[in-house]
């Protein structure tokens, strides 16, 4: 069959190498398209990458058959196949069902290990690298080159699948094959060299084998992070190998290979193996005392906050660019902060390294939210403020895009960052200038009503905390239109906010004295609460305030009370 190539990065120049090499009898490749990398000549097969404007006229004048998608990322790989199909073009994957082995075909001994979790070891297994370079994954398969369809040795945190695409079997013939006596344990999962997820997805294995015995090698992804991250676990030089030491298209025959299986659904659970590999490693941290205490991390690639510069000049923080900085100088300066004001990404994972009843202030646009890292800092004892940016652009991937913080959102967070520091340092008078001093207990307190703005997810994430704290003054749900929305929910009713105006006249209540949590979308956040201005309420409070006092309630009452309302029992 002819068929063409979409994408010519490394992924496709390795797709057009082991067409070559394992398919040469079955594939032939005609055509191969990228809009960057067009006019460069493949080695492979000796043709000309084309721009992907080409491609429907080289299909219609039955140049290929069938085309290969040589992308990974899954939202840019599902545009590409939908203009492929309205042009009548179909995707070819490579392989077979019956290409997969399942965990019981396979055939690994199984034990039972710490924290709930399963340890896989499998005498005699094959491993070879991907074609997909920017993962630095590696199939694993058995001796009749099916793969293992499942995640152990690949990925125990993403969708399994994802790794196997266009797993080309490694058979017919089967490539070199390089045995590797002693036991190893791969650590070249999906995204492994991504400082964060390596962390929360490797280290976990790392610290559960270790707490098990085992002696052997980790084979890891090349990023220098995750070498610097295994020798602070305290794992000699000699035990890490990179993934570099394997060559592509070249078959290895493990004597003994070991895999861990974490339930990493169960997010509290995964905190707390994190959350001990953390501590192992922040014995490794020093205590400097030129470091700055207030720190902003900027972000130099994609999610960048847009206004952090000058959010960072106006209250006083230090900046720092992780890039310019190894990761044991990245977590000196988070583990010597008493502040660190820090957009989600990879470099937020140094949080796991922050000293007890510092405060770590996360940010996040409104198209993407986290909270594992939240989940970590309340095990190790650090606050965790949790701040929600507007995104800016339309990207297919919200994850991706930049975003800026409103001044009047980020200021309470910063000061209440202040405020829960021991020995509650002095703000300077603008600072504290236009900020509610009354707390949010107090309000809620002597309010007539408490109104949530937000019938559906968020609004029944309020209903639960409000529930806790104020239920005898919940008066019910507001929203912008009742259209698509319930009446009621669990009794209470739902109503726009005008006629909530008027119901309120009819129960003596004065506007002004209900209180308004907006349990909605931050992107909507400042129209909202204009508009509940202008209908006289005066105590509007967004969805991460009622959090922040649940939690701290919560606290209190697990852990008793603690100097300056610290929201985590000192350690």
């Amino acid at each position: 069959m002819d068929v063409a190539l979409w994408g010519y990065k490394e992924f496709g120049q390795r797709t057009s190498e082991s067409l070559l090499k394992y398919w040469e009898g079955k594939y032939r490749v005609t055509g191969i398209y990228d809009p960057v990398r067009s006019g460069g000549l493949d080695p492979y097969w000796n043709i000309t990458v084309q721009d992907p404007g080409q491609l429907k006229a080289d299909f219609d004048r039955g140049i290929f058959e069938k085309i290969i998608v040589c992308e990974f990322d899954k939202p840019i790989r599902d545009d590409i196949i939908a203009e492929l199909n309205a042009m009548g073009i179909s995707e070819l994957f490579p392989g077979d069902p019956a290409d997969f082995v399942t965990p019981e075909e396979f055939g690994a001994e199984v034990t039972d290990a710490p924290f709930g979790a399963r340890i896989y070891r499998s005498r005699e297994a094959f491993a070879a690298r991907a074609d997909h370079l920017s993962w630095e994954c590696n199939y694993v398969f058995n001796s009749q080159g099916r793969i293992l369809a499942v995640p152990w040795f690949v990925n125990d945190w993403f969708d399994p699948e994802l790794p196997l695409i266009y797993p080309f079997p490694l058979k017919d013939p089967m490539p070199e094959r390089v045995r590797m006596p002693g036991s190893y344990c791969l650590l070249t999962k999906i995204f492994g060299n991504n400082y964060w997820h390596f962390t929360f997805q490797n280290l976990c294995d790392v610290l559960i084998l270790e707490k098990s015995g085992f002696t052997g090698v980790y084979i890891i992804s090349n990023a220098k992070q995750n070498r610097e991250l295994m020798l602070m676990m305290g794992i000699a030089p000699e035990r890490i190998l990179s993934i570099d030491s394997l060559a592509f298209h070249t078959v290895y025959i493990f004597e003994e290979l070991y895999g861990v299986q974490l339930d990493h659904r169960d997010h509290m659970l995964e905190s707390t193996v994190v959350a001990e590999c953390s501590r192992l490693i922040r014995m490794n941290l020093k205590r400097i005392p030129s470091y700055p205490k207030y720190i902003y991390v900027k972000r130099i690639g994609m999610r960048k906050l847009t206004n952090g510069d000058e959010i960072a000049a106006k209250y006083g923080f230090a900046t720092i660019i992780p890039e310019e900085l190894s990761v044991k100088e990245q977590m000196e300066y988070f583990f010597n902060a008493d502040i660190v004001l820090c957009p989600h990404g990879a470099n937020s994972t140094n949080c796991l390294y922050m000293h007890e009843n510092s405060v770590f202030i996360e940010v996040f646009s409104d198209r993407w939210y986290l909270d594992l890292n939240a989940e970590v800092c309340g095990i190790n004892h650090v606050h965790h403020l949790k701040v929600v940016g507007k995104a800016s652009g339309a990207a297919k991937i919200g994850i991706h895009d930049d975003y800026a913080i409103p001044e009047n959102r980020i200021r309470p967070f910063i000061r209440r960052a202040f405020d829960i520091l021991p020995g509650h340092p002095e703000w300077p008078t603008e600072m504290v200038r236009n900020i509610q001093e009354e707390g949010l207990e107090a309000v809620c307190g002597r309010a007539a009503g408490i109104l949530i703005y937000g019938a559906w997810v968020l609004g029944a994430r309020a209903y639960e905390m409000i529930g806790s704290l104020f239920k005898d003054k919940l008066l019910g749900f507001a929203v912008t239109s009742m259209e698509g929305n319930p009446e009621e929910i669990n009794g209470y009713p739902v109503h726009t906010v005008e006629e909530w105006k008027s119901k309120c006249g009819e129960r003596q209540i004065d506007p002004e004295q209900v209180a308004v949590f907006m349990a909605l979308n931050p992107l909507y956040y400042d129209e909202i609460y204009e508009r509940l201005k202008k209908t006289g309420v005066q105590d509007i409070f967004m969805l991460e305030d009622l959090e922040w006092h649940y939690n701290l309630k919560r606290s209190e009452k697990e852990w008793g009370n603690s100097r300056n309302g610290a929201m985590y029992k000192p350690g």
